[in-house]
């Protein structure tokens, strides 16, 4: 019986943030239960990702557990690995609400919550309770009243607070929800940033810690190759493609009308042309030797199998797994599993 396929009416009958509140609040009290879930094991669908051995290649994405208070749900449903997240050096409340809005008619969702979380030093406490044999990674980004010319800071120490804790880090410059963030994608800021990181990865002696950065639909392509070339030179190791966009253009005049200048990021089935386009076109520059995590807009097997067959290494899922519910995990799975 699809649990959840009874209970989402319920959920979309809620404003999203609310109802993505209720679902944690039940599930911290019941997800240790022995029978909550009865996760499926994909043998072969093991796989290697940056040195780490994934049970299976699809991941949560970040943004779901910002605060790593679901981990053991999240290994009890199936997934391969799960990335927490984003953490900010400081706890923040975020933007004002409403903050999170479901556009139903194409299962998107637009959200400018702001990395509202509850800070590094919380979330690594939280984390020396995590689930063994599950790999977890952390996404950091910068407090929203810290200044670009400082954001080296807050990475720096997120990173040597986390780091311990995890068995990933993912530097998280692309999210449209912090005025001014996604500057630190051009090249000459990135190169500054990435080296900053680099040095503090090898004074904490994580030297064979994996590093991603996750980047923006939205960016420039032309920027790609050094892009590449500086990831790959300052020791990171790999991509994430893509977070949010801010081109809500992509949705159906019918279905932004009420929108009117929503400031947000938008994610789901529409931005995923755009995202493996972004993963194939990167794809020239790292040429088979950094790993690339595909994300954005994967709602089935068929596209799970797309981007893998595509040169990922690995993918994740959010927006899906609002509207399909933890049935996602298991069909987008077995269809690979067949192959």
């Amino acid at each position: 019986m699809d649990l959840y396929k009874i209970i989402r009416p319920l959920l979309f009958s809620l404003d999203a943030e609310k109802a993505h509140n209720l679902v944690f609040w039940l599930s911290e009290r019941f997800q240790d239960w022995p029978t909550i879930a009865e996760p499926k094991e994909y043998p072969d669908l093991k796989t290697s990702l940056a040195g780490l051995t994934l049970r299976n290649p699809l991941g949560l994405a970040a943004g779901m557990d910002k605060n790593a208070r679901l981990l053991p749900l999240w290994k009890s449903l199936g997934f391969g690995f799960v990335e927490i997240g984003t953490v900010t050096l400081k706890p923040q409340e975020g933007n004002p609400r409403p903050r999170l809005f479901r556009v139903t008619e194409s299962q998107s969702l637009i959200n400018r919550l702001g990395f509202n979380n509850d800070g590094a030093l919380a979330i690594a406490k939280r984390l020396e309770n995590r689930p063994d044999d599950f790999v977890v990674g952390a996404n950091i980004g910068k407090n929203k009243e810290t200044p670009n010319e400082a954001a080296s800071r807050d990475y720096q120490e997120s990173f040597a607070i986390l780091s311990p804790m995890v068995d990933y880090i993912t530097i998280n410059i692309s999210s449209p929800n912090t005025p001014g963030l996604r500057s630190l994608q051009d090249p000459i800021l990135l190169k500054e940033l990435l080296k900053k990181i680099s040095r503090q990865r090898s004074q904490y002696r994580q030297d064979n810690l994996p590093i991603f950065l996750k980047l923006s639909p939205d960016i420039d392509p032309l920027d790609a190759e050094e892009i590449v070339g500086i990831v790959s030179g300052e020791g990171f190791s790999g991509l994430i493609l893509t977070n949010t966009t801010t081109d809500l253009g992509l949705l159906p005049e019918s279905e932004r009308s009420w929108l009117g200048e929503q400031p947000g990021g938008l994610s789901g089935p529409l931005l995923f042309d755009r995202s493996f386009w972004l993963q194939q076109h990167f794809l020239k520059f790292t040429k088979d030797k950094m790993p690339i995590i595909s994300c954005g807009g994967i709602t089935s097997g068929a596209d799970l199998r797309k981007v893998l067959a595509g040169g990922a290494a690995a993918a994740q899922i959010y927006t899906s797994f609002i509207y399909q519910g933890p049935k996602v995990i298991r069909k987008c799975l077995d269809f690979i599993s067949e192959d």
